[in-house]
């Protein structure tokens, strides 16, 4: 017995040393969480490879994008500004002109009055209107 249990352990120990470092050779496929104190998660190495793809190429461009939106940002708070101080502008001279008119409201002369026009006009189509037929039925 104690020579099968030697061949056995024998067997065992070759196996355990070529078996596990096919499968420790292997490539994950999805992030696996880490049980070890060391923390952070395993990754395959495509998502290695486009983490460091990210850090070469996506960063730089952010840092550009960021630049151009803070121009950006600055233009827009200019021109709303400028909008700002022209509807400004704008109000304080409809203010000026609300005020002359409600100071200067005062009622058109009778003369000045549209009706009084229609009534002078009305007056005088009736006057040539009487005359032209006083006129023909004379002769």
């Amino acid at each position: 017995m104690p020579k099968l249990l030697k061949t056995v352990s024998i067997i065992t120990a070759v196996l355990m040393l070529v078996g596990p470092n096919a499968a420790m050779a292997e490539e994950c496929l999805e992030p696996v969480a880490v049980t070890t104190p060391c923390a952070g998660v395993l990754l395959p190495n495509s998502a290695a490879e486009q983490g460091l793809k990210c850090l070469r190429v996506e960063v730089p461009r952010l840092k550009l994008d960021i630049e151009f939106l803070t121009k950006e940002k600055a233009s827009f708070e200019k021109l709303h500004l400028s909008l700002i101080t022209a509807e400004r502008k704008r109000s304080e001279g409809l203010e000026k002109q609300i005020e002359f008119l409600l100071k200067s409201n005062t009622a058109p002369k009778w003369y000045e009055s549209p009706a009084f026009h229609f009534a002078i006009g009305f007056v005088t189509a009736s006057a040539i209107t009487v005359g032209i037929t006083y006129a023909v039925n004379n002769d």
